[in-house]
């Protein structure tokens, strides 16, 4: 599973009002990312299932994840966005909760 491109359902493109060049914002803790909208695909298709209840929206690809320093724990089911340069202590940077599946 991969996207070159920041890929979102139709409706939710809409609904943060990216057809109106709304940047796609959201936030990992306190920690705010932005996409602006031309880096951002409406996928026609419905949200769908990748093994439960929860249904994907949207795909972020490599080229926004890179701008950031990332840790994906399996263990304490977290992932974690840093701002560059930030260097690697945990105990500063913002954890969310996060599925893996």
């Amino acid at each position: 599973m991969g996207s070159p491109s920041t890929t979102i359902t139709a409706e939710l493109y809409k609904e943060l009002r990216l057809d109106q060049g709304q940047p796609l914002t959201f936030r990992v803790g306190a920690l705010s990312v932005s996409v602006p909208a031309r880096e951002v695909t409406a996928d026609p298709s419905a949200p769908y299932s990748v093994g439960s209840d929860l249904k994907v929206e949207a795909m972020l690809p490599a080229g926004v994840m890179q701008k950031y320093e990332i840790v994906l724990d399996y263990q304490r089911r977290t992932l974690t966005f840093a701002s560059p340069g930030s260097g690697w202590r945990r105990s500063r940077w913002l954890q969310a909760p996060a599925i893996f599946e």
